[in-house]
């Protein structure tokens, strides 16, 4: 009976293990970390050397990021030169087509310099596949700085998307931190700029309006986008900052009118309001001892003031300052002169 109850355990057990290993094999693997991990191990498979020439680049140009130029490009082409291509490039073979999906510019430097080209032939991809392989090693192979946020919003965008709902988005983005140092934040704001209208998304580019300022305007309405656009080309305005885009933003109603942004960009004053009559509640007692033989009525203080305003009137008409004060030195002075005569 014993013997009968371990062999139960024991089938038992195998067929965990066995429904384990399904699992396993049938569960893509978390987000990146399949093909991450398969890049980083590709000792595993053989290298062959390729003549340059017949490496055609990945025809996809929304995530093949442009070659380097100037210093970087003769940084590498030196290295080339004295140590040769330590690093194969990944070719994916595709209808007898050799496609570069890593090492672009190592290519293009060995067609300059006539050498071969030692590259991982790839026969196992379907075109998911080798979008990642893409997308990935350009984020290991390019510092953020390096890439414009147009490009980096794409291959965010392109990736994320090209896994299906069975895979939870918590885990892409913790792998994103994880690999590339990109929080889930910053992915956010990447992914979402990619709904901002063409010329606004150049001035991101170009470092004429930072990424918060980029973010904030992708959030608005695409006919409000269309208005900025429109009115930063007519008025020829070079930059955009986060302190302009605040002011947009932050506008209760929804369109962003010519006045209005002329204002937020400094190019006319905002015009200001008139001044509401405000009530001054007066006590009788404390103006009482100031009205000498009279009753106080509304018309005696405005009396008073018409009077005072009178006198400030004829010093403005001769180009002086109003005082009380030299206005009543100057009856004490007439009061004294009038005396002296009588």
């Amino acid at each position: 009976m014993a013997r009968s109850r371990l062999r139960n355990l024991t089938a038992r057990a195998q067929e965990s293990a066995v429904a384990d290993d399904k699992y396993k094999v049938n569960e893509e693997d978390t987000p990146l970390i399949d093909v991450v991990n398969e890049l980083k191990n590709t000792s595993s498979f053989e290298v062959s050397m390729e003549d340059a020439e017949i490496l055609l680049p990945y025809p996809d140009k929304g995530i093949r990021l442009q070659l380097h130029t100037g210093y970087k490009r003769d940084t590498l082409k030196e290295s080339m030169q004295h140590d040769g291509i330590i690093e194969p490039c990944i070719i994916w073979l595709k209808e007898g087509k050799k496609i570069i999906l890593a090492g672009h510019n190592r290519a293009d430097i060995a067609k300059e310099l006539n050498i071969k080209v030692p590259c991982i032939i790839r026969t196992d991809l379907d075109t998911k596949k080798a979008e990642r392989i893409v997308i990935i090693t350009n984020l290991q192979n390019r510092q953020i700085n390096e890439m414009k946020p147009s490009e980096l919003s794409r291959m965010l965008t392109r990736l994320i998307e090209g896994y299906d709902d069975s895979v939870y988005k918590s885990e892409i983005y913790k792998d994103i931190d994880d690999e590339f140092s990109l929080s889930r934040t910053k992915v956010l704001w990447y992914l979402k700029i990619n709904s901002l209208n063409t010329f606004l998304l150049e001035m991101l580019d170009n470092d004429n309006m930072p990424l918060t300022a980029a973010y904030k305007l992708a959030c608005s309405t695409s006919y409000n986008q269309n208005q900025l656009a429109d009115f930063i080309k007519r008025n020829e305005i070079k930059k955009v900052s986060i302190t302009d885009t605040e002011k947009l933003t932050m506008r209760k109603t929804t369109d962003w009118d010519e006045e209005f942004m002329m204002v937020i960009f400094g190019l006319i004053e905002k015009s200001k309001k008139p001044r509401k009559t405000t009530t001054v509640s007066v006590k009788l007692k404390d103006i009482e001892k100031f009205a000498i033989g009279e009753q106080v009525t509304a018309s005696s203080i405005i009396g008073v003031y018409k009077f005072k305003n009178d006198i400030k009137s004829r010093f403005e008409e001769k180009g002086y300052e109003y005082s009380e004060e030299v206005v009543l030195k100057a009856i004490e002075e007439y009061l004294g002169k009038t005396k002296q005569q009588s």
